[in-house]
């Protein structure tokens, strides 16, 4: 311990000679909080002989530090520091932190010392021998504030001698400057005073007398726009003059000021310097269609000198040529001046007699019109009745719908019952159709796309009918679906001989295309199936198997078990020949007698092979007694087999022959099947 604080006093010492700004201090402590040196030079441990009073250990000597063992050491901590600065900055330190250990990595804090801010900031500071401390600098503020102090006042000296530089410059250069810039007042004094052409002096000084050029340039241009200004106002005033209709302009005080022909003339030449505020009485200007003057505070002149911009077509005037009243449409509108201020007020107008009058005539005609449209409604109301049709609006936003009467008598509903929405429109289709109806006028609606859609509707009594629905949208000006139009006609009538004609139709396919012995093909099936697959044989790469089969003996057969047993022999024949094959390419179909050929498209020798052995195995596992056969005990068939591909360059009815040939072979030995490879 004695060492260590020999040490720590030399560290001290060190500390005591660093400058920390004027006033400022430095000061390292241990995560403890006692002291390790500081830059005031106080101790930082106190000394004392055994048995003795405490002292410092100072340079003075007093304790004879040769001697440790009549020596006790106590270290002092930061908060016991005899200086202000440490002692406070401790202190605060402590109180933001709560304990030293919580000072892992820089920190900088702002705080008070008897009134005034001092700057502190905390270092951590470690190192592989152990050492844990804190480096703690504080500084006044008003440590820098001196140097800025100083610099203020060398910065106000500065600028003083600018400032008296600036005016001995300014009073020089203002001498230079004055002459030509009074010529040019002198010269915009008169440009104001409408001299478009005033003269100046040249000047050396090079900027102004760029000015100089520059509002000569102005003056020119702004003589141009004056011209060009006039001009303007000549060719607005002929146009108002000639346009057809009248125009006047008051002033903000009432008063007119312009009026152009046609406006004098409806008026009268005598009477248009009247002021607005007398104008409804002077003018004899009524409300249309009454004997009441039109009130003055809703002249359209009064309403603009009041900021409104206003249309009317209700006012008559009294004609000063004839007497008569004459209607007119009026238009005003304020004219501002560049503050918003109203100064002006325009008021156009025209004579509407003969738009009453075509006003009139469109009303008559809306009434001739409406009678019509109501005689044509009842008409179409029973043609509709006649054709079972009945037609409906539906509302997009709303989807509630309109119904005419006959729309309602279709479904079975009272015509005096609300029109029903779209969701209960769907709860009456049959539930097999109401999604695809459903789906049409949503596609109406989103995508503004008419429809055609049949469907089933079940009426109120219960019963089912048939119904065709026609659907059109009716677009806004944006383009969006606002509401669906349409028709429902019941075709139930129809359906049902539409249905039982395609079952006739289907029953006369059936009796045209099958067997009606064995229900597999006939004949004239199979022709047509061969002619097709054999077209689409010579187009590809595939191969075509054709099979004849032929029943065993089945002369003997009939001859032993009569024809009706026979004919129960062709018939089970044929369902094994259709159970052997599996794909719906694949056709059995009834070549004549008890022959049977198999079509089957992309199979080759191998395959064929493997059908012609699974109908035999078939055939022997049905076990059809053949008593009278010289072969088995039971039903067996020969096979002919011929295999097509697209390199075989032959009719139909030519491999047709070669299974008949191949056919024939096999009959020589029966119950088997033989190849003929074309």
């Amino acid at each position: 311990m004695f060492f260590a604080n020999i040490s720590l006093d030399q560290l001290n010492r060190f500390v005591a000679r660093l400058t920390i700004g004027q006033t400022g201090e430095v000061f390292i402590l241990e995560r403890t909080g006692a002291l390790i040196a500081n830059s005031a030079g106080d101790p930082a441990y106190i000394a004392a002989v055994a048995g003795g009073p405490n002292q410092p250990d100072g340079e003075d000597g007093s304790l004879p530090v040769t001697h440790p063992e009549n020596v006790d050491f106590r270290r002092l901590t930061a908060n016991e520091s005899s200086n202000l600065l440490i002692r406070s900055g401790a202190q605060q330190l402590q109180h933001y932190r709560g304990h030293w250990e919580a000072i892992q990595r820089p920190e900088q804090h702002t705080i008070r010392i008897d009134g005034k801010r001092h700057f502190l900031q905390a270092i951590p500071y470690r190192q592989d021998y152990g050492l844990d401390w804190l480096i703690v600098t504080i500084i006044p503020e008003s440590d820098f504030m001196a140097e800025i102090e100083a610099n203020r006042q060398r910065t106000m000296v500065i600028s003083l001698v600018a400032l008296l530089s600036s005016i001995a410059l300014g009073v020089w250069g203002t001498r230079r400057l004055v002459t030509p810039i009074w010529d040019l007042n002198r010269a915009t004094e008169k440009l104001a005073d409408g001299d478009l052409a005033p003269e100046t002096q040249p000047t050396a000084i090079l900027e102004v007398e760029s000015l100089r050029q520059a509002f000569h340039q102005m003056a020119h241009r702004l003589g141009d726009s004056f011209r060009a200004l006039k001009n303007s106002e000549q060719r607005f005033a002929t146009l108002l003059e000639n346009v057809p209709v009248g125009i006047v302009v008051f002033d903000q005080d009432g008063k007119l000021i312009w009026s152009n022909p046609l406006s004098r003339q409806l008026y009268g030449e005598g009477r248009l310097g009247t002021e607005v505020a007398r104008r409804s009485e002077t003018f004899q200007v009524y409300q249309a269609n009454t004997e009441q003057l039109y009130p003055v505070d809703q002249l359209p002149a009064m309403r603009a000198l009041n900021g409104e911009t206003i249309t009317v077509d209700d006012i008559e005037i009294i004609s000063p040529k004839t007497g008569q009243r004459v209607p007119l449409e009026a238009h005003g509108a304020p004219v501002f001046d560049a503050d918003g201020h109203i100064v002006y007020a325009i008021v156009a107008f025209q004579d509407i007699r003969e738009r009453r009058e075509v006003e009139r005539l469109t009303t008559l005609y809306q009434k001739e019109l409406e009678q019509e449209v109501a005689y044509k409604t009842a008409a179409l109301e029973e043609a509709q009745r006649i054709a079972q049709m009945g037609s409906w609006e539906l509302e997009v936003a709303t989807r509630q719908s309109t119904w005419t009467q006959q729309m309602f008598r279709l479904v079975g509903w009272h015509p005096d019952q609300p029109a029903p929405t779209l969701q209960e429109i769907l709860e009456i289709t049959y539930p097999d159709d109401r999604q695809d109806l459903e789906r049409a006028v949503a596609e109406a609606m989103t995508q503004g796309q008419a429809y055609e859609l049949e469907h089933r509707i079940i009426r109120a009594d219960g019963e089912l009918r048939y119904f065709i629905s026609r659907g059109e949208p009716v677009l806004a000006a944006q383009g969006q679906v606002i509401r669906l139009v349409g028709t429902a006609t019941d075709i139930t009538e129809r359906k049902q001989i539409e249905l039982e004609l395609l079952r006739l139709q289907a029953q006369l396919t059936i009796q045209a295309t099958v067997d009606s012995l064995t229900q597999v093909s006939n004949r004239y099936q199979l022709d047509t199936f061969l002619e097709l697959e054999w077209q689409r044989c010579q187009q590809s790469t595939s191969t075509l198997a054709i099979l004849m089969v032929d029943v065993d003996h089945f002369k003997a057969f009939n001859d032993y078990y009569g024809h009706l047993r026979g004919d129960e022999c062709l018939q089970q024949l044929a369902q094994i020949l259709r159970n052997c094959v599996s794909r719906a390419s694949d056709l059995v179909g009834r070549y004549g007698g008890e022959e049977f050929i198999l079509v089957l498209p992309q199979t080759d020798r191998e395959g064929a092979g493997q059908v012609a052995r699974t109908i035999q195995a078939a055939l022997y596992e049905a076990n059809i007694p053949h008593a009278d056969s010289a072969v088995s005990d039971r039903v067996t068939v020969s096979i002919g087999i011929t295999i097509v591909s697209q390199a075989i360059h032959i009719l139909p009815k030519e491999a047709i022959q070669q299974a008949d040939e191949a056919l024939y072979q096999a009959k020589q030995q029966r119950n088997c099947y033989r190849v003929s490879q074309l």
